[in-house]
């Protein structure tokens, strides 16, 4: 502890000189004289200064912490210089910076004890050194959540708008990095599941920290919590273990992760159909699911079969990939059943998807004298029930990033039903509302590119089975990116990671945990 206080002391003493030189030559601003050398002279003086003062009286660890800050500054670590001229604005950068990390040092340690005056007054002069790590590689958010703060929590991620999801630092000696530090890479999340604050790691992943995020030693914060009953259990009761599989093991990744890790396609999922009549979901044969399962694994330097046949008793069946639609007996809508797969659709078959509602009760809903197979947009109109609606681009990437984080359920507000808000139950694939007066069933439908062009095709709705077309999977995603198809502002929608606050994913997990 007392080297660890000498080290602070030493390093607050260097950036104060430093602070103190740069002062001194900013008051000869604006008189007489050659600015361009004030600031060669600045320059050399701060070299001088770092050199003397480093070599001489501060820790590897210290001088570390110190250069990472000069390294926005272009400072070479190596030959101990900056690799760059000062201007001035420069200067008046530099001074804040100095200024802000000397009183860092002091907000750090109120952070860990839990000091809010201290901390919210450094915010508010620095803001933008609420994400730095501190001398020991720790950031302010997880001083605070490992320390169960839970009030300086919440003002960091509300009012001082810090990332969630910010990863602590390691500034030791090169040759102390061999041996992995648990601390290293850590989140927030890691400290409040390894100390047990259930509080805290409920507001942080409401606040869209990502439990699959890993630390040095490639731990997980529901790998830290696993000594933790109560974390335990909430994890269990808030992921989605497996929808076809017997496992009782919490999942180590999300699934994107998952099937970067695995060569050969998973299978884990239910395929069902519902006769458009029928309000009901049943299990296909054995046969016929294995078909549909073989009908998805193509990569996307492969056609999709749009169509398949099945055989049955009686009467022929096809299948249609596209509309996720079965159908019999001249296609007529009332002879058709609609089709679903109930599991993930890139875990399954790495395949991006467009999530579909359909209403079977809301207040107002109206039903078509018979069957309709039309795919219906999220408009503001007269709720049509027993018939599918498409969600919006908002809305889907909500649904797949959930499904994506293994999500048990999501619950948003549906703008075009009155800003109702809706919970999705991903294991059973049904929603509702709080009061169950709206609800209905949910599933999704491949998205496709077209196999011509490789560009991806906006709407399913408008296509035919002549269409020639290939999924739109992982593989295209990434080729891509890398080729440009895909502009680099709308890569986020297919990364699907957590955000800093999900203002629109409502997660009530007093009442779901």
């Amino acid at each position: 502890m007392t080297s660890e206080h000498n080290d602070e002391k030493s390093l607050k003493q260097c950036i104060q000189l430093m602070v103190d030189v740069i002062s001194a030559k900013i008051s000869s601003f604006g008189k007489k004289g050659n600015e361009q050398q004030v600031l060669h002279d600045l320059q050399k003086a701060i070299e001088k200064t770092f050199v003397e003062k480093a070599n001489s009286s501060l820790s590897s660890q210290c001088r570390n912490y110190l250069s990472d800050m000069l390294n926005r500054y272009n400072y070479d670590a190596e030959n101990q210089v900056f690799s760059t001229d000062f201007t001035r604005e420069t200067v008046d950068r530099l001074l804040h910076d100095l200024q802000g990390i000397l009183a860092l040092i002091d907000a750090y340690q109120a952070a860990w004890d839990g000091n809010e005056s201290i901390v919210k007054d450094f915010i508010e002069k620095y803001p933008t050194l609420i994400d730095k790590p501190g001398l020991y590689g720790t950031t302010l958010l997880y001083s605070a959540a490992r320390n169960n703060h839970v009030n300086l929590v919440k003002y960091l991620i509300e009012i001082g708008k810090c990332s969630v999801n910010v990863q602590n630092k390691d500034y030791s000696e090169r040759s102390k990095k061999s041996s992995a530090n648990a601390v290293v890479g850590s989140t927030a999340l890691h400290a409040a599941c390894y100390q047990g604050h259930l509080q805290i790691v409920k507001y942080l992943i409401q606040h869209g920290a990502d439990y699959f995020i890993t630390n040095a030693v490639s731990e997980t914060p529901i790998d830290n919590g696993r000594t933790r009953a109560d974390i335990q259990k909430f994890f269990t009761d808030f992921l989605l273990f497996t929808y076809s599989n017997d496992s009782n093991t919490i999942p180590h990744r999300s699934i994107l992760e998952e099937i970067k890790h695995k060569q050969e396609y998973i299978i884990d999922c239910f395929w069902e159909y519902k006769p458009t009549t029928d309000n009901r979901w049943f299990t296909f044969p054995s046969d016929a699911s294995l078909r549909l399962q073989q009908s998805l694994m193509v990569d996307s330097n492969q056609r999709l079969i749009t169509e398949i046949d099945l055989k049955a008793s009686r009467d022929p069946q096809k299948i249609s990939i596209i509309q996720f639609l079965l159908k019999r007996k001249n296609d007529q809508p009332e002879n058709s059943a609609w089709i679903r797969c109930r599991g993930s659709s890139l875990l399954n078959f790495r395949c991006y998807s467009q999530w579909q509602i359909l209403f079977n009760k809301h207040p107002t809903g109206e039903t078509k004298p018979s069957p309709t197979i039309e795919i219906l947009d999220m408009k503001p109109t007269k709720i049509q029930l027993n018939s599918w609606y498409s969600m919006d681009k908002k809305n889907n990437f909500f649904l797949e990033r959930a499904m994506n984080y293994r999500r048990k359920y999501i619950t948003i507000n549906l703008n075009f039903i009155n800003n109702e808000q809706i919970t999705f139950d991903f294991e059973n694939f049904i929603f509702n509302n709080q009061q169950d007066t709206v609800g209905g069933f949910l599933r999704w439908v491949p998205k496709f590119v077209s196999y011509a062009t490789k560009l991806p095709l906006a709407n399913n709705a408008k296509l035919s089975a002549t269409f020639d077309i290939t999924l739109l999977t992982t593989s295209y995603v990434e080729q891509a990116i890398q080729d440009g198809l895909i502009p680099s502002g709308e890569t986020d929608q297919y990364s699907l990671k957590c955000d800093n606050i999900l203002n629109h994913d409502i997660l009530d997990l007093s009442d779901k945990v």
